[in-house]
């Protein structure tokens, strides 16, 4: 486990007792429980103390991350009091390094279609969950924001778009990621 501590890059180890053996895991996106045995290695996913919350988040170290993925698909404003029931908020991607880092884990471990992240507009300005206004980092679908309307207030990352973002109705019912600061 200690070793796991120091390396940044490690995100789940394993022991096999048989073997008197360990090894560590530095890529992808593990929801193994804790001591889940599999070909007699036991487990273990590492996990920031302060990024645990009922076994629902996952800490993504390599992106300093902790998020958890809904079950269950909903609105904009049910995902919103869904996350914050969790004590946490909706994704948010206020500089592109972090928007890269998250683009990663969607592409190669949550595949997603489509999902809200937490950026919406408030008094006609696109607003960040945190009350922060948003600068530069926007990576925009070409052609977005497109809507015309007042109701089309939330944005949407879509696969289809290389996890760019669009604009789009808040009534609309797709999966969404909750995150924790750390």
């Amino acid at each position: 486990m200690l070793l796991c501590q120091k390396k940044v890059d490690c995100m789940m180890f394993g022991y096999n007792p048989s073997e008197r053996k360990c090894r560590i895991y530095s890529s992808g996106f593990y929801t193994i429980r804790q001591g889940t045995v599999d070909d007699g290695w036991e487990n273990y996913v590492y996990v920031d103390p302060k990024c645990t919350l009922n076994g629902d988040f996952v800490h993504v170290r390599t992106s300093n991350l902790c998020i958890h993925l809904s079950p269950a698909t909903a609105a904009f404003t049910e995902a919103r009091e869904y996350c914050s029931d969790r004590h946490s908020k909706l994704i948010s991607l206020p500089t592109t390094a972090k928007a890269n880092s998250f683009d990663d884990v969607l592409q190669t471990t949550l595949k997603i279609e489509s999902l809200y992240i937490g950026l919406s507009k408030v008094t006609g300005q696109w607003t960040w969950e945190d009350g922060s206004l948003l600068g530069s980092e926007a990576q925009w679908i070409e052609g977005q924001p497109l809507c015309p309307t007042v109701n089309c207030d939330c944005v949407i990352k879509f696969k289809s778009g290389n996890y760019k973002w669009g604009d789009a109705y808040c009534d609309i019912v797709i999966e969404f990621v909750c995150e924790k600061e750390l």
